[in-house]
């Protein structure tokens, strides 16, 4: 930062790239300038990496030590406020914040933040096209024509429910002859792996891709994409498969409620895996509408065009009502 010496610094982080960032401001403002800070809120950090994990872990516990269970709800909720007040403090060094949903700015005035920008994130739509979609890439993982491919890229994680995933999954019925594709890295890929190796041949499991061209490929190649994760904050991989063409199968959670709107897929309640494969069958039969306008919903809204003129234009209304000192 001091080598470029930047105006604007928009902050996608929570951990130590911030106060790296006010450090460096601090520095400005010493020799009477300084720089426009924006912070956006890519992960509810509470939520989905402190108070879920924590809860979920009291759960488990309420069959068997109902006592310890108690007391690590209350620390649950004690570490989620923590990280929630922690959060807030971050952005209240910022001069902008940024969500990508208005679901998502509501959380973040929940966070005690004040005025959040809505700006939703991008996707290239060159790149992510139903046209992508290839023959030898499902030969490759072993589907024919008539197979229905399900794929998942993320996270393979507790909060991502990726286990209720793969429970939906095996609840299908034969006829569809369904393969579960799932692509990335985790704590429970090895877990994972044994289901893969053991009782469910149909589960492929992918590491995380690197080329976005194998990967826009890859997607457009599957039939539906499915996610069970109720802590998203905009679900960038859903657009990416909307925009090639694949209708979306989630839960009725997070940003997944903004992202899938009707006739692009269906929602279900989270952690409900019976629900998931029914409305995975649904979606099956439906697949080819949905779909199209899955990719037309995208196009008409989420160009990465129309996301920077909106980002670039809150900036720009901001860096204007500097003072001469800042600026």
């Amino acid at each position: 930062m001091r080598e470029h010496s930047p105006d604007i610094i928009e902050l996608g982080s929570y951990y130590v790239e911030p106060w790296a960032v006010f450090a460096y401001r601090g520095d400005l403002q010493q020799e009477d300038r300084n720089c426009l800070i924006g912070c956006y809120f890519h992960t509810d950090v509470a939520e989905a990496y402190v108070g879920a994990p924590l809860h979920e872990l009291a759960q488990e516990w309420s069959h068997t030590v109902p006592s310890l269970a108690r007391l690590a709800d209350k620390f649950a909720h004690l570490a989620e406020a923590r990280a929630e007040k922690y959060v807030s403090r971050l952005f209240e060094h910022c001069d902008l914040a940024f969500a990508s949903s208005p679901a998502e700015a509501a959380r973040l005035r929940e966070y005690g933040v004040r005025e959040p920008q809505t700006v939703p994130l991008g996707v290239d739509l060159e790149l992510f096209k139903p046209s992508r979609r290839s023959e030898e890439i499902r030969a490759r993982y072993g589907a024919a024509s008539q197979n229905l491919v399900l794929f998942y890229a993320g996270r393979l994680s507790a909060e991502k429910e990726v286990l209720v995933l793969v429970e939906a999954f095996k609840k299908l019925p034969a006829r569809l002859q369904a393969l579960l594709w799932m692509a990335g890295h985790g704590p429970l890929y090895d877990e994972l792996q044994e289901m893969m190796r053991g009782s469910i041949e149909t589960l492929h499991l992918m590491p995380y891709e690197n080329d976005r061209e194998s990967f826009a490929r890859l997607l457009a190649s599957a039939d539906i994409y499915v996610t069970a994760g109720p802590h998203e904050t905009f679900g960038l991989s859903v657009i990416e498969a909307q925009a090639s063409g694949l209708p979306v199968v989630g839960v009725d959670a997070g940003a997944l409620r903004d992202r899938v709107v009707p006739g692009t897929g269906y929602l279900g309640p989270a952690g409900d895996a019976a629900a998931m494969a029914s409305n995975i069958v649904q979606t099956a039969a439906e697949r080819a509408a949905l779909g199209a306008r899955a990719r037309q919903h995208v196009a008409e809204n989420f160009s990465w065009s129309s996301t920077f003129s909106k980002l670039l234009a809150c900036y720009a209304a901001e860096f204007g009502r500097l003072s001469p000192s800042r600026s």
